[in-house]
């Protein structure tokens, strides 16, 4: 995410929790400097890169590449709507799961999705609600995080809503 330092310099960041992803943008912009290791307590390990060129940065800020997922004027604006599946697919790759359980005598499915911005779930809830039909419930998770839920026959629409159509390439 883009950085604005009050000097000269503007600071843009490439941050994860899986250094392959990292490694692949880093080779994509022909990045040549180290990725950093951040160590977090009882957190996993975060990789990041850092890019201090103003005039890149300022680019990439005019092509409308932001990291503050508040300040997104959510997604409508931020990403085609022929291409919100594949935004959605892509957060669901990352950071979202599927659980398949033998819950209230039978077999039950349930997608969700966490993350800390309340905003950004909710925008989130909002997208998957159109998609469903129905509406979608935000709840507060564990710690301060938020988080969406949706279960059984939903469950397999909004999966079916990811692929549907999708390249499917194993690994990232």
């Amino acid at each position: 995410f883009p950085s604005h330092d009050k000097g000269e310099w503007v600071w843009w960041y490439i941050m994860s929790t899986d250094k392959d992803v990292v490694d692949k943008v880093r080779r994509a912009c022909r990045y040549e400097g180290p990725i950093r290791e951040k160590h977090r307590l009882g957190r996993k390990v975060l990789y990041l890169i850092a890019v201090g060129r103003k005039i890149m940065v300022e680019d990439l800020v005019r092509l409308g590449v932001t990291g503050n997922k508040n300040n997104m004027g959510w997604l409508g604006a931020a990403v085609p709507p022929d291409k919100v599946s594949h935004f959605c697919r892509g957060l669901f790759d990352g950071d979202d799961s599927v659980v398949v359980s033998n819950q209230y005598g039978g077999r039950t499915i349930r997608v969700s999705h966490s993350d800390g911005s309340q905003d950004f779930v909710k925008g989130l809830g909002e997208v998957w609600a159109r998609v469903l039909g129905s509406k979608v419930r935000v709840e507060r998770g564990s710690g301060r995080s938020w988080v969406i839920r949706v279960n059984g026959p939903k469950a397999i629409k909004l999966l079916h809503w990811f692929y549907c159509g999708a390249h499917i390439v194993t690994g990232k």
